[in-house]
């Protein structure tokens, strides 16, 4: 059975994106990762995944939050929910966030992997975390 559902992360630290990719592996989806906001986004243009996590700060093209108004600006990506992940305070991070988008979640690292699943599935309706059924 083909996945149809893809989670794409993007953060421009590889042991991150390791870590997040294997401790969010499920058979619910697809893991993809970028490791800067425009390749985030051309991916996501190309793959629309139903869900994004992302990183506030990367050093080159772009941040997770100038992503984020890129997507909205997108027909097919406007309502796509982002998990924002990051080591800068959370107040300062959410200045750089859209006030007023539902769609959009802040959570500072190190990242809890069962409050990401929380989040995917509150955002999504997605399960990520539980088991899969048993084979026919």
């Amino acid at each position: 059975m083909p996945v149809l559902r893809r989670l794409l992360i993007v953060d421009d630290d590889p042991l991150i994106v390791r870590y997040l990719s294997e401790a969010l592996a499920s058979p619910a989806w697809e893991v993809v990762a970028a490791s800067d906001a425009m390749n985030a986004f051309m991916l996501a243009r190309d793959l629309r995944p139903f869900m994004i996590l992302t990183d506030v700060q990367m050093p080159s093209y772009g941040s997770g939050p100038d992503m984020v108004k890129a997507l909205r600006r997108e027909k097919v990506l406007a309502n796509t929910p982002v998990l924002v992940i990051t080591g800068m305070q959370p107040e300062r991070a959410q200045k750089l966030l859209a006030p007023d988008d539902a769609r959009v979640r802040l959570m500072s690292k190190p990242p809890d992997i069962d409050a990401i699943f929380r989040v995917i599935k509150e955002l999504t309706g997605v399960d990520g975390a539980a088991p899969s059924p048993p084979a026919a």
